[in-house]
C-alpha cells in the first residue's frame, strides 16, 4: 500500500508539473480603448505657436500645419545672432505635474523657458502643474567662418514626464 501511495503521489507531481509547465509563454488581452487624434495646440502636451499677429512671429516662423507644430527659421547669414522670444509655448493639458523637456540636434539652437538663460540643444522646465505652461524661446547663433550655404535642419523634441 505505501509503494502505491508513493506512486500515486509521484504521478500527482508529475501531472501537476506538466500542467504548470504547459502554461503559457505569452498572452494577449485586447481590451476597449479609445482615444482622438487632435491639432497639437490641443493635445494632452500642447505645442502652441505665438500669434502671427504678434512681434517675433508675423513671418510665421512657428505654425500649425497638419496639426503639427513646424518652424521655418528662413535664411541667416554668418555672424549673426538671431532670437524669437516666447516663440511657443507648451501647455500641460494632463492631470499630471510634468518636467517638460525641449530639444534638438540642429548646430547653432539653443533655448530659453519663461526668460531664462539660453541653454544649447535643450533646457527643462521643472514641475510644471496641470493646465501649466511654459513660454520657449529660440535663439540661433551662426558663427564666423560658416561657409554658405549651409542648410540646417532637424526636428525639435518636445518631452515630458510625470512626477
Amino acid at each position: 500500500m505505501k509503494k502505491y501511495s508513493w506512486t500515486m503521489m509521484t504521478l500527482v507531481l508529475m501531472v501537476v508539473s506538466l500542467v504548470s509547465a504547459a502554461a503559457y509563454n505569452t498572452a494577449t488581452v485586447t481590451n476597449a480603448s479609445d482615444f482622438t487624434v487632435k491639432t497639437t495646440a490641443e493635445s494632452k502636451l500642447a505645442l502652441i505657436p505665438k500669434s502671427t499677429s504678434t512681434a517675433g512671429n508675423k513671418d510665421g516662423t512657428a505654425s500649425i500645419s497638419n496639426g503639427e507644430l513646424v518652424f521655418s527659421f528662413g535664411s541667416m547669414q554668418p555672424n549673426s545672432v538671431y532670437t524669437w522670444t516666447n516663440l511657443f509655448t507648451v501647455k500641460n493639458n494632463s492631470q499630471e505635474t510634468v518636467n517638460i523637456t525641449v530639444q534638438t540636434g540642429m548646430n547653432y539652437v539653443s533655448f530659453s523657458t519663461d526668460g531664462s538663460t539660453f541653454s544649447s540643444g535643450s533646457v527643462t522646465a521643472s514641475n510644471v502643474a496641470p493646465d501649466g505652461e511654459v513660454n520657449i524661446s529660440v535663439r540661433i547663433s551662426i558663427p564666423t567662418g560658416v561657409g554658405v550655404p549651409v542648410p540646417v535642419s532637424g526636428t525639435v523634441v518636445v518631452s515630458a514626464t510625470a512626477q
